[in-house]
């Protein structure tokens, strides 16, 4: 019997085998999920894998690299994004020519701009879609912006996901915000993930049987 008829109903894949296979199926469809870790390329490692799955509409927002810089990134680990669009809020201000095929943001303090934007995407989602949408990173948009203003922004636009379905994956850096800022957005998602290192890179999560193991390998992350 194949692994993937042991998985639950409702269910939304993390992009990674392994993980899936441990979550019986991946993230609760109508979810939000926050990936919690120190400064590296780990975090978003997460992200990718969670972009590349072919059986949903996946949608990157960019604040913290081009997506031109992205797609040669998951190349270099070989994943195979399978992006919709990217919301790219890091170009125009790198002075970096914006794709046409992208939704150009005029950068991490434009959230009215953003929701506007995510709401056009979300009014296409058939109800039989499942759309995924990944910021990269939220921490960017925490320091440029008031926590309340975050905290209102946050709400609603997890809202409107999870009305279709969805499921929409956050970053955010340990050590970077004030602590009482950062569990406030913590406490508003469904998932949280932390990602540490000791010895060996490890996530735990109360939605996990034990701490899981991981590496980063020429094929992105490898649970051990």
């Amino acid at each position: 019997m194949e692994e993937k008829y042991l998985f639950k109903e409702g269910k939304v894949s993390t992009g990674i085998e392994d993980l899936d296979v441990i979550m019986e199926g991946g993230f609760d469809k109508s979810s939000s999920v926050a990936i919690l870790g120190p400064v590296g390329f780990e975090k978003t490692l997460f992200g990718l894998h969670f972009m590349s799955s072919a059986n949903t509409k996946n949608y990157y927002l960019t604040f913290d690299m081009s997506p031109k810089e992205i797609k040669e990134k998951a190349k270099e680990y070989s994943i195979s994004l399978n992006v919709e669009k990217f919301f790219d809020g890091y170009s125009k201000q790198a002075g970096i020519r914006v794709s046409e095929n992208d939704v150009m943001i005029e950068g991490p303090t434009a959230l009215n701009d953003i929701s506007l934007e995510l709401n056009k995407v979300l009014q296409t989602i058939q109800p039989w879609q499942t759309p995924k949408f990944f910021f990269h990173s939220f921490s960017t948009l925490l320091l440029y912006n008031p926590i309340d203003s975050m905290m209102k922004f946050f709400q609603v636009i997890e809202g409107r996901i999870k009305e279709r379905n969805g499921v929409v994956m956050i970053l955010l850096e340990k050590g970077l915000h004030d602590e009482s800022n950062l569990n406030l957005i913590l406490r508003s998602c469904d998932y949280v993930f932390n990602i540490e290192k000791d010895g060996e890179w490890v996530i735990k999560s109360s939605f996990l049987p034990f701490p899981i193991s991981f590496a980063v390998t020429g094929n992105g992350i490898s649970i051990l």
